[in-house]
């Protein structure tokens, strides 16, 4: 089996660079639902429907996913943190230590 290593400055800048992906992602979003409904102003009749009806199916899975990635940088930030006190509560530990 393969090992790597990994430092936690490492995943933070992956945890901000996620972040920043998931923000550029929710504005680009909102830019299709702003030109969505434009154009829905310009149709008329089925197709406009079935284009309204489609895209508000995928804008809601857009929002799902936004959501899911919020949830998993909040999560990875949350176990950098608590990884970090614990190396800091070792550091403590192994300093003040004599023989």
């Amino acid at each position: 089996m393969g090992e790597f290593s990994v430092s936690a400055g490492r995943v933070r800048t992956e945890i901000n660079e996620l972040a920043a992906l998931n923000s550029r992602f929710k504005k680009q979003v909102e830019e299709l639902r702003q030109t969505e409904g434009s154009l829905n102003g310009m149709w008329e009749g089925e197709s406009r429907a079935a284009f309204h009806n489609a895209f508000h199916a995928d804008s809601l899975q857009m929002e799902s996913f936004y959501g899911t990635v919020l949830t998993f940088v909040r999560t990875l930030d949350e176990i950098v943190n608590k990884y970090e006190a614990a190396e800091r509560r070792n550091l403590d530990i192994a300093t003040r230590r004599n023989y």
